[in-house]
């Protein structure tokens, strides 16, 4: 039986993983995000967009990947010219940059929840019960972690899937017409919203050095951002259509609008959103358990190795409860995630850049040799 640093992340898995990752808390306000950035219904183009760009710095690194397999990327700086320095920055950006995505999943999932399903709830006890469930999946380790996204990601596909097919023909296309009224522009203003979604690609830092060199591709990453980017920009198509666009620059999680005019037939669903939140809670809780497992990934083995590290865990959730609950409104959690986004943009550029100092740094040791 393999340990789980023997364990190898087929391309499926990888698959599975990233697009779990992604759809986190996003897809219930990812519409509304988008339609106040733009000022236009063009926001499923900016997504579009950021999915190419995206998939461009996948194949990109997987490139890259190919010239140290068997690593994560972390390992590969550690080992280059720019060594602990480089690792240190690099991996420092990236655990923060966990902590404000797992507090603002956290804080989302409590409004939401409070919101829709339990009423009387403090969102503090719905947030602690979060953060122990995903605790628990983090000790199952990275192998118990992937085999629960292979699980559940499939059935979140399959019911997201199911909810944009009865979309069609509720509300009114022309809504979304004509296309780039304003021109590019606005488009290109949507791209960083999008970004700060469909970053959760950054998964490759630590996955990829788990595959076989064999299977090293951009492929399969690049099939589950477009999966990821095509239920994403439908969703913002028919929320616009639906609800209207004026509607859904207001509406806190306009998605949940959008699923509440979804009638089942034969009325197995008086509340169609109950039956909606409760497949968004898994997506959640898939997306923190990979979070909090990458976070606690760099602090074991770059920041805490030759130390004890039972106490890094509660650490890690006490200040994540923390950072939750700093924002006092729902509009000052939204700039969390702003925030969070922008450090993760930070965190990836930083990734890029010392993996290329490294990988040059390598050719030239190379040549000299």
């Amino acid at each position: 039986m393999r340990t789980q640093d023997q364990y190898e992340i087929t391309a499926f898995e990888m698959t599975i993983s990233v697009i779990s990752l992604i759809f986190g808390v996003g897809i219930l306000f990812q519409p509304s995000s988008l339609a106040n950035a733009l000022e236009t219904p063009d926001g499923w183009m900016s997504l579009i967009v950021t999915g190419v760009i995206s998939m461009g710095l996948v194949s990109i690194y997987s490139r890259l990947q190919k010239s140290f397999p068997g690593k994560s990327l972390f390992q590969y700086i550690e080992s280059g010219i720019t060594a602990k320095i480089g690792v240190t920055f690099v991996g420092a950006a990236f655990i923060i940059y966990f902590i404000l995505v797992m507090a603002f999943q956290g804080r989302i999932f409590a409004v939401a929840i409070q919101m829709f399903l339990l009423y009387k709830t403090p969102t503090e006890v719905i947030v602690a019960v979060l953060l122990l469930m995903i605790t628990y999946a983090e000790t199952k380790g990275l192998q118990g972690i992937v085999h629960l996204n292979l699980l559940f990601t499939p059935i979140i596909l399959v019911v997201l899937t199911v909810v944009l097919f009865s979309s069609v023909g509720l509300g009114d296309l022309d809504v979304n017409l004509p296309i780039m009224r304003e021109g590019f522009t606005p488009i290109l203003l949507g791209i960083m919203p999008s970004f700060y979604t469909l970053i959760g690609f950054l998964l490759i830092f630590f996955f990829m050095g788990k595959m076989k060199a064999s299977t090293i591709k951009a492929t399969p990453i690049n099939i589950a951002l477009a999966v990821v980017v095509l239920i994403q920009a439908f969703f913002v198509i028919f929320v616009q259509s639906t609800l209207g666009f004026e509607s859904t620059k207001t509406l806190v999680f306009p998605a949940i609008g959008l699923v509440k005019e979804i009638e089942i037939p034969g009325q197995f669903f008086e509340r169609t959103e109950s039956l909606f939140l409760t497949i968004w809670v898994i997506s959640v809780f898939t997306s923190m358990a990979m979070n909090l497992w990458m976070t606690l990934y760099l602090l074991r083995s770059y920041y805490f190795k030759r130390k004890r590290s039972r106490w890094l865990t509660p650490a890690v959730i006490f200040i994540t409860y923390i950072v939750t609950f700093l924002p006092v409104t729902v509009e000052d959690t939204f700039q969390l995630g702003e925030w969070s986004g922008i450090v993760g943009v930070v965190a990836v550029s930083l990734a890029f850049i010392f993996a290329f100092i490294t990988y040059r740094g390598a050719r030239h040791h190379n040549r000299g040799a």
